[in-house]
């Protein structure tokens, strides 16, 4: 029609918005009503207490200023650090039966080993950024009996000082102790080996030679093969 234009590729009416296709998440999405603060709270301290791992936090009063050099922010962590809060997972690993057995106790408490060794613990976490994951921790429960534990913490930091930090704790103390078994049992079978005056080996049906221990070159009338899995020499 006169006067009329039509529209540029750059104006015009805009596409509709696409809709989520039938079956997806986003289709199936229904609003969530909010959730009474006391409700959640209620729901999260059930969560810290069926959990099997041990979740803990660390107060620091007064706090820690991050710009000290590492040992003395290590010394002052230990001299100021104490327990603020545990699930009951967490006391047992110490031997308690109620968390608020442990609340108030030193950070420096329930660390094994000399103050020289709490300290190099400590100062670990503060090169790291007041962060590990995945670190093994030698520890005590109350009776003295050693607990390994598996620590992931991270420390929380405001205004350049650290105030606190929140960690979990399990207890790997039976893995600890097989592995301890397991050398132990390497050990005494290469101390029994190297007792034996003769070639000891192990063959397969094939003749193919897997492991083997061999003397003194001259305590030998055969030489060994040179690598595991070669057949004998004839």
């Amino acid at each position: 029609m006169p006067g009329t234009k039509k529209p540029s590729g750059g104006g015009g009416a805009k596409a509709p918005a696409p809709r989520a296709a039938k079956g997806s998440l986003e289709a199936t999405r229904e609003p969530v009503s909010s959730v009474p603060a006391s409700v959640e709270s209620a729901a999260y301290e059930q969560f810290l207490e069926l959990t099997t791992d041990g979740v803990w936090r660390y107060d620091v009063r007064p706090s820690v200023s991050t710009k000290l050099p590492e040992r003395e922010q290590a010394e002052a962590i230990l001299a100021r650090a104490r327990l603020g809060f545990c699930n009951r997972a967490f006391a047992r690993l110490y031997g308690f039966e109620n968390s608020e057995e442990l609340v108030g106790v030193p950070l420096g408490r329930l660390l094994a080993g000399t103050d020289e060794d709490k300290i190099r613990c400590v100062a670990e976490s503060v090169r790291t950024g007041y962060r590990f994951a995945d670190v093994e921790v030698m520890t005590q429960k109350r009776e003295g009996q050693t607990v390994w534990t598996l620590n992931n913490v991270a420390g929380v930091v405001k205004r350049g000082r650290l105030v606190c930090g929140w960690g979990t704790s399990r207890d790997i103390t039976e893995r600890k102790s097989a592995e301890k078994a397991l050398q132990e049992a390497h050990a005494d079978l290469h101390a029994t080996l190297a007792a034996f005056p003769d070639l000891v080996f192990e063959v397969d049906a094939e003749g193919r030679i897997h492991k083997y221990h061999a003397p003194t070159p001259s305590g030998s009338t055969r030489r060994p093969p040179r690598s595991s899995g070669s057949r004998w020499p004839k």
